[in-house]
């Protein structure tokens, strides 16, 4: 899923290293551990899409040059994304599902909550309701419930009937998709591409004319879009990172958390050494993708890594803070991604006119052009997985100007061309 952060998709670490810092020391090999379960960023080890799903985030915490392209056809902006989702939340209240008897189901209503944010400005709530209050005369989410006594569950509908409704729904939104490809396509341009954040138990944000694309680990069987899982770094590999006596890794997510060191991975000197190259290779070997490498027991939130470690052809130890890092990330990611099917499925679909919503659990929207996803590139306060490597190559022309791609890099074209040898390595 997420999905290049330090601490992988999760948007809450931040590295304790403030500035890059190099070290020279020879790498001894180390020993693969026979453990294929690590501690996961979930509450268990196994990887799913919750929280993150792959977003992939590079920062080592918890967890994109050219002029800007702000008025190009390529991306859509902040704005005008808020403003589909709000003729879209429009049209969803007044659309609400309502049978011939005038009865409201348990989750197909909007809630009729109107309340003042700390602005004082009013808004209108957005979740669903699943209450009927003042007999059946208002409906509201559980949060404005309240504690009214009175507040009756709403009836669900039959499975059947459910599903039904469900696949008319998204029949009726291909069409429209299919229209505005049409209008694109008539007045020669590409369909537009944002970004929309997923947030667990709950359903994408709905931008009317936008095909949804889920590049994550466990959505292959979406009906409301397109899952593309091999797009996942917890699927992309395996791959040689280019580190001596390193192992193959299997997974560009796996890769990404075992290159953390965490303060329980150095040695009684302070130093990297054994111990953290112990906990790599088993990282790296692992067929099990884990969103994180350590999880604190007491608070169940990813522990802080204290930097990440990539070991040039010389066998010099770079200790990387969680800016420099997303290089790794970004580079190997962009390089496996285009060898895949489903990444070509994407260009196309987008040159015919289409427009895609990237939707994951570290996507967010943001501006239109290359500046301003330089600028989320740089910002480690917020993760910058795949979603947003992805959304970048959508729609920056020149791959020369993805954010990833500065002159202190320290990801060799030798490095990329072993990447581009995956086939090699699968047999």
């Amino acid at each position: 899923m997420g999905h290049a952060q330090l601490g992988r998709r999760s948007s809450s670490c931040k590295m304790n290293i403030k500035k890059s810092t190099t070290t020279t020391t020879t790498t001894s090999k180390s020993t693969i551990l026979n453990e294929s379960d690590v501690e996961d960023s979930s509450s268990s080890s196994n990887a799913s899409d919750t929280s993150s799903d792959d977003s992939d985030d590079q920062d080592t915490s918890s967890s994109d040059d050219s002029s800007s392209d702000s008025s190009s056809d390529s991306s859509d902006s902040d704005d005008d994304v808020k403003q589909s989702r709000n003729n879209k939340k429009i049209k969803n209240n007044n659309n609400n599902k309502i049978d011939s008897n005038n009865k409201v189901y348990y989750g197909e209503k909007t809630c009729e909550k109107v309340y003042k944010d700390k602005s004082g400005k009013e808004k209108s709530c957005f979740h669903k309701a699943y209450f009927s209050i003042n007999n059946n005369k208002s409906f509201v989410c559980g949060v404005h419930k309240g504690t009214d006594k009175l507040a009756k569950p709403l009836p669900k509908r039959d499975k059947k009937e459910a599903e039904l409704l469900k696949d008319e729904k998204f029949k009726a939104e291909n069409k429209v998709i299919e229209q505005h490809a049409k209008q694109n396509k008539a007045k020669n341009l590409e369909g537009r591409v944002v970004c929309s954040k997923l947030r667990m138990m709950k359903s994408p944000d709905e931008i009317e004319g936008y095909r949804k694309i889920f590049p994550n680990f466990k959505h292959g069987g979406r009906k409301d879009g397109i899952g593309m899982p091999s797009l996942s770094p917890m699927s992309l590999g395996p791959f040689n990172s280019g580190q001596p006596a390193a192992p193959i890794a299997l997974n560009i997510e796996n890769f990404h958390q075992g290159s953390k060191c965490f303060k329980r991975d150095l040695e009684k000197n302070g130093e990297v050494g054994a111990t953290y190259f112990k906990g790599r290779d088993a990282f790296y070997t692992d067929k099990t993708p884990h969103r994180h490498k350590y999880m604190n027991p007491k608070t169940n939130k990813p522990e802080i890594p204290e930097f990440f470690v990539w070991v040039d052809e010389n066998n010099k130890i770079h200790k990387l803070n969680a800016l420099d890092c997303r290089q790794f990330y970004c580079h190997f990611y962009e390089t496996l991604a285009r060898q895949q099917a489903d990444y070509q499925k994407l260009v196309e679909l987008k040159q015919s006119g289409v427009n895609l919503q990237i939707v994951g659990y570290d996507a967010r929207s943001i501006p239109a052009g290359e500046d301003a996803i330089r600028k989320e590139y740089n910002n480690t306060r917020a993760p910058f997985g795949h979603e947003l490597v992805l959304y970048s190559m959508l729609t920056i022309p020149n791959p020369d100007n993805y954010p990833w791609k500065n002159k202190k890099n320290l990801v060799t074209p030798a490095i990329l061309q072993n990447l581009s040898n995956v086939d090699e390595i699968k047999k």
